[in-house]
Parts: C-alpha cells; sequence; structure tokens
C-alpha cells in the first residue's frame, strides 16, 4: 500500500530551506558513507553492464551506499529486462495478428486460393505481450531510478553531504563539534 499524500523532505532539503513548516527535524537521522558495491552473481549480462556504467556515476555523486545494493540491483534488473522486451517488440512488432487454420483447405494446399497454399489465415490483430511487460519494466525501472537520483527532477531532491576536501565536517566530526556539549565516553 502506498503512503498517502506527498513525499516528505528530508532532513538536509528542511535545513536547507530554513525548515519553513516548523516540523520537528531527526537529529538521529542516519548518515551514511559513499561507498562502491559488488554487482550480485544473478545479473544477467544487460542488467551488468548498465551496472558497469551507472555504478562509477552514482559513487562520483556520492548517492550510492551500501544500503543502495538492493534497489540498483532491482533498477539493472529491470533494465535488462526492458532492453530483452524492446529487442522482442522490435522483432515481432507492437500489433500480432492471430493465426488460425485455413478453414477452405484444412492443410497446406498448393491450390487454395484462400491461404495461398500456407494453411493458415490471418486473423485479428491483438497488442503484443512484450508491449506490456516492456511497459512494467519501464515503470520498475523509473520509479528505481528516481529513488536512486538519476532523473532531473529527482537530483533537485537530493541533498549530498560535503566531503572531508572540501573542508567541511563528514563522519564523526559532525557529531563530536567541541563546545556542542558531546563527550566521547570510552
Amino acid at each position: 500500500m502506498a503512503i498517502r499524500g506527498r513525499k516528505p523532505k528530508s532532513t538536509a532539503q528542511r535545513e536547507l530551506e530554513g525548515n519553513p513548516g516548523r516540523k520537528p527535524i531527526n537529529e538521529n537521522e542516519p548518515k551514511v558513507e559513499p561507498a562502491e558495491v559488488e554487482p550480485p552473481d544473478t545479473l544477467g549480462p544487460d542488467a551488468k553492464e548498465e551496472w558497469d556504467r551507472i555504478l562509477p556515476l552514482l559513487f562520483a555523486a556520492r548517492i550510492m551506499t551500501k544500503l543502495d545494493r538492493a534497489l540498483l540491483t532491482a533498477y539493472c534488473e529491470a533494465w535488462g529486462g526492458y532492453q530483452i522486451a524492446c529487442r522482442k517488440v522490435a522483432q515481432v512488432g507492437d500489433v500480432i495478428a492471430t493465426q488460425v487454420t485455413c478453414p477452405a483447405c484444412k492443410a497446406k494446399d498448393p491450390a487454395c486460393t484462400r491461404c495461398k497454399g500456407k494453411g493458415v489465415v490471418s486473423g485479428n490483430p491483438y497488442q503484443s505481450p512484450f508491449t506490456n511487460v516492456r511497459a512494467m519494466y519501464y515503470k520498475q525501472m523509473t520509479a528505481c531510478a528516481a529513488e536512486l537520483g538519476m532523473s532531473p527532477i529527482s537530483r533537485t531532491r537530493i541533498h549530498v553531504t560535503p566531503d572531508s576536501a572540501s573542508g567541511k565536517a563528514t563522519g564523526a566530526d559532525q557529531f563530536f563539534v567541541p563546545g556542542s556539549g558531546l563527550k566521547v565516553v570510552g
């Protein structure tokens, strides 16, 4: 069951906007460092190729963490299925006609004028099942891509914590600030 209403804004986004709704900010939100992850062995060739293409981009954008492996796997599997469905649609077309045995000759009679010796006649046209499969994989793929920040709109919703090269605090440094009253007990 889907959650009703708008998606909640991240803590980083609310802080950036000055928390206009005055909702309490989650001070204990987990902070996960970006990390490269290994692909699962179950990925097909198209999915593995997409994994190899997209993982460095997500890692460079500081989006990919070890917690996101399942989501990236789902995206890549949907991509692989989408590619297979696209190839099938290209092969058979979006619309297929049923093939029925020729009612006039009931077999491959070269003299039959209705089926012209093929033994079958075209029946009613219908949508290729691969068209529906392609649409299903596309829907799954775009949902996962949005969660990973892979669309222009979803990228506007993601706020990445700066790294230590920029001189800003990361990791434990962001929690244990001198004068904040936090002490390490050990």
